[in-house]
């Protein structure tokens, strides 16, 4: 046998060594270091947390979650149907069939089976039984459609700026709510010849709580003067509704204007998806 010879068979078994696993991570890791330094490699672990889990792909999946009962008379109310508000978080409430899907980590949804019972104004409409995006313009922002929708006081120029408040027009409104957190409502009002005139809210409902502030105003200009009177509660019986209403008795001259805002003080203790908006009427006598 011919040194050649036994010098190309060591070179064959030399490459074979380099071609199984351990080889080629040498041989790998050897062309990287004569092509630009030291290389570290390490292996990737997926990391994993509570309620959470790799997929087939190895990357971490999370489990969306949705909170509620920070704003709530009932927490309930932050949760869709057949989950419950359990330590600060919609969770499955235990009854008949779970939820499907992430139906807990989404908003409740507005039954209805009429548009008017949707908030059209904001692009929603009764499809399939529920308040949902009617397709119409660009998508309602939010969980809006799940939302109360406003009075009819609110129309398209919304009454929320006393620049836009609506007229009273000799007779009570009525039909008046808080269809989303900090709604606040304007009304104008103009005497032809002096009196003493009464500003009140009744008919409270759905644990509304109002509060009315009484100014002078400027039809011109449309900019409220001075504050000449306000009210919170009628009454001293926190228990009794009809006490959370108000009420504002003033001497008016002939030829004045005022405008009359209303808010309700238990605005913070409500859910936005509460099956019905706190509400009220309003009058002038």
């Amino acid at each position: 046998m011919s040194k050649r010879f036994v010098f190309l068979v060591i070179i064959g078994v030399s490459l074979a060594g380099c071609l199984d696993g351990s080889g080629m991570a040498e041989h790998a890791m050897l062309s990287e270091q004569m092509a630009g330094g030291d290389v570290t490699h390490e292996e990737s672990v997926p990391s994993s947390t509570a309620g959470s889990e790799p997929d087939d792909s190895g990357f971490e999946m999370i489990e969306a979650v949705r909170y509620c009962g920070t704003t709530s008379v009932d927490p309930n109310f932050d949760c869709n149907t057949f989950c419950e508000c359990i330590g600060g978080t919609c969770q499955p409430d235990g009854f008949g069939p779970p939820p499907e899907g992430d139906a807990c980590a989404t908003p409740p949804q507005r039954a209805c089976s009429s548009n008017a019972q949707c908030r059209t104004l904001n692009g929603c409409g009764c499809i399939g039984g529920f308040c949902q995006p009617n397709g119409f313009g660009p998508p309602p922002e939010g969980d809006i459609c799940a939302q109360p929708p406003p009075d009819a006081y609110e129309g398209s120029s919304n009454d929320n700026d006393v620049s836009r408040a609506t007229s009273y027009l000799s007779s009570p409104q009525t039909g008046h709510n808080f269809d989303k957190l900090e709604d606040v409502d304007w009304i104008r009002v103009s005497f032809g010849s002096a009196r003493t005139a009464t500003f009140e809210t009744y008919n409270i409902s759905n644990f509304a709580n109002t509060y009315i502030k009484v100014y002078v105003y400027n039809p011109v200009t449309k900019q409220t003067g001075a504050l000449v009177g306000q009210n919170d509660d009628l009454c001293g019986f926190w228990w009794e509704p009809s006490c959370w209403a108000s009420r504002v008795v003033i001497s008016v001259p002939a030829n004045s204007a005022y405008a009359i805002r209303v808010h309700n003080t238990a605005d913070a203790g409500r859910s936005i998806y509460d099956p019905q908006a706190p509400g009220y009427a309003f009058r002038i006598y």
